[in-house]
């Protein structure tokens, strides 16, 4: 005879939490209209090099050395969307959980170029994880002076950037791939490059023109580890309520379920 036991709370099965329930409301990173919510951290007025002209943050052409953009907040788990257009010949980027390492703030990047002006490797090129991961087949880019839609998710160990609505990059920190890509890269010397999960938005300012709008961050809950069944074998060192289930088979279900011989 089978007796369908329900096992609420001893055996369930978690990838990663939903974002049901995730009360975190988005994040507009820029309103359109004002500077609030970014600094510079070498002392000078954002709106040295920065504005907000026509709803959009714009690098003023020629800025000063240092002119990096830093949010005022720091985040690690998320899901950014931003517009971008960059100027003819120009080069930026936006990092992500920004850290200080010695003197250098360093941080994941979203590459911004202008692909057909430069002669780089591919993981140099636009919409890649800067120096570490080249961005796929999938990759469609607008011409010079056109917006395009990117996207970056981390979560965890794992990124993603997406490019006007196809995932160019995947990529898992901490991976025996990350290392490998890691120690390749110019970041090689850095201990623990792109293993932080907390850091600052930061808009770079390589000397060329770039835009941003509608940039817009919804914070993600963090992962949760995967919780493994234990073998229904070993449950006779358990309480005695849960003895009869020694012999029992676990099926993975949400709630599991346990049927006994």
């Amino acid at each position: 005879m089978n007796r369908p036991i329900i096992l609420w709370g001893f055996a369930s099965l978690t990838l990663f939490a939903g974002r049901a329930g995730w009360g975190q409301q988005p994040v507009l990173l820029f309103d359109g209209t004002s500077l609030q919510g970014w600094h510079r951290v070498d002392g000078k007025q954002v709106s040295d090099d920065w504005e907000a002209v026509d709803g959009t943050l714009h690098l003023k052409p020629n800025p000063s050395g240092g002119a990096n953009l830093f949010s005022d907040r720091e985040f690690g788990n998320f899901d950014l969307e931003f517009e971008w257009k960059i100027c003819k010949g120009g080069n930026n980027g936006l990092k992500y959980r920004v850290h200080k390492f010695g003197d250098q703030y360093l941080g994941c990047e979203y590459q911004i170029l202008d692909d057909a002006a430069f002669d780089l490797k591919p993981r140099g090129m636009t919409g890649s994880l800067y120096e570490v991961y080249e961005p796929n087949e999938a990759k469609q880019l607008k011409p010079v002076g056109e917006f395009n839609h990117a996207r970056i998710v981390v979560r965890g160990n794992h990124i993603e950037h997406w490019l006007n609505g196809r995932l160019i990059v995947s990529a898992e920190a901490g991976s025996p791939e990350w290392f490998r890509r890691v120690s390749e890269s110019k970041f090689a010397p850095v201990e623990g490059f792109g293993l932080n999960h907390l850091g600052k938005i930061m808009l770079t300012a390589h000397g060329s023109e770039v835009w941003y709008r509608n940039i817009v961050l919804r914070p993600l809950p963090p992962p949760e580890p995967v919780q493994r069944y234990a073998a229904a074998s070993r449950v006779r060192h358990h309480p005695s309520w849960l003895r009869p289930l020694r012999n029992c088979r676990l099926t993975l279900r949400l709630p599991a379920r346990a049927r006994c011989r």
